[in-house]
């Protein structure tokens, strides 16, 4: 039986159907599967219990922060993965992972194919200098262009690699997603109210999820005279923060924080809801308010968006850098629009999560670039 190892910063619970799923492919086609994973060293809250049914193995990761750039060095990676003498190896690639670096040379020069996966989002960090981006640059095109094929989040990195010159061939565009199926297949919403907009955010709370300008501009909507209410799921550093503007700009009555929600407290929320909105950084929010048939009102987040939103159809793309007015304009939009326009747009949502989201079409993409 060949060996496929899987490298990951971190094994989140979220990605758990993708292993799940995945090692089941693998297995019915005679190939074994083992994941190794990093630790979470970040602020970002990451729910990383391992109860899951496939080869696992997870080692402590050490980090620093030098220059903006988050170095980190993930124990006994390579010794790991020499061991298990891999037939492939699929990485979640980071630049800042030393030894994933130094683990990619290995490879290059034992002649062990890999696969690199990813988005192509961290290549266009505001926060680095031209020469920091110039040196990660470098790093990516090697180990990219040495590659067996590229795993890609979405279509929008995968023009870009064709840009560069990489071999479409070799590109495989695996809509980075969760188990969408799990909502759509067992979803009812006949009961789903559109009496007032409900509008939603489900995620981690920290600065750059822009929360605190969709406040300011719901305390603008309602000086205007619109009622609606937008319920804030999750947690983390900003919980404090967005509290205390809620109470400043005396929106109690419209803007209900509730910390973390899962399982069918959090379906219920979904259910009741008409509008996903996502201000700030953001990915498989986007594809979980879909499957309940939201429309979305987003960023590119890590370029998947792209794919998945399409303006004044199933809601609007906003652009990284845009303005205040522009998120003003775009719930505005959905406070005039009729229950009749509500269900269409969100419709629309789940139809294009069904043809594009799925994990059975990320699975088969990750099957494929293996056989590449």
């Amino acid at each position: 039986m060949k060996n496929i190892v899987l490298i990951l910063p971190v094994l989140p619970h979220y990605r758990y159907d993708f292993i799940i799923d995945l090692n089941s492919k693998l297995k019915r086609n005679n190939m074994n599967l083992t994941v190794i994973a990093g630790e979470n060293i970040s602020r970002k809250n990451v729910n990383e219990n391992l109860n899951i049914d496939v080869k696992l193995i997870k080692n402590n990761t050490i980090g620093i922060n030098i220059l903006k750039f988050a170095i980190q060095w993930q124990l006994r990676l390579i010794r790991t993965v020499i061991k298990i003498k891999p037939d492939k190896v699929i990485m979640l690639w980071h630049a800042g992972k030393i030894n994933y670096n130094i683990l990619l040379l290995i490879l290059f020069i034992k002649k062990i194919p890999y696969v690199l996966w990813g988005s192509g989002s961290g290549d266009k960090r505001r926060d680095l200098s031209s020469s920091q981006l110039k040196l990660k640059s470098f790093f990516k095109n090697f180990f990219v262009k040495n590659s067996s094929s590229y795993i890609s989040y979405g279509t929008d990195f995968f023009k870009e690699l064709i840009k560069n010159g990489y071999d479409k061939n070799r590109i495989f565009v695996a809509q980075n997603t969760i188990k969408v199926e799990n909502i759509y297949n067992y979803l009812d919403i006949s009961k789903r109210s559109y009496n007032k907009v409900k509008f939603l955010f489900v995620g981690v709370l920290i600065a750059n999820k822009k929360l605190d300008l969709a406040i300011k501009i719901c305390r603008r909507l309602v000086d205007e005279g619109f009622t609606f209410t937008f319920d804030i799921v999750g947690d983390g550093v900003e919980f404090n923060y967005l509290n205390e503007l809620i109470t400043k700009y005396n929106l109690r009555e419209y803007i209900f924080l509730h910390g973390s929600k899962y399982k069918q407290e959090l379906k219920n929320i979904f259910i009741k809801s008409n509008v996903f909105i996502l201000p700030g950084t953001g990915g498989l929010a986007i594809n979980e308010a879909m499957a309940y048939s939201l429309p979305v009102i987003s960023t590119s987040g890590d370029g998947t968006g792209k794919d998945l939103i399409t303006n004044n159809i199933n809601g609007f793309l906003l652009d990284d850098n845009y303005k205040e007015e522009i998120l003003y304009e775009k719930i505005k939009f959905f406070l005039n629009a009729d229950k009749k326009k509500l269900k269409q747009m969100g419709s629309r949502s789940l139809s294009i999560i069904k043809q594009k989201g799925t994990m059975r079409n990320m699975v088969e993409k990750f099957y494929e670039s293996i056989l590449n």
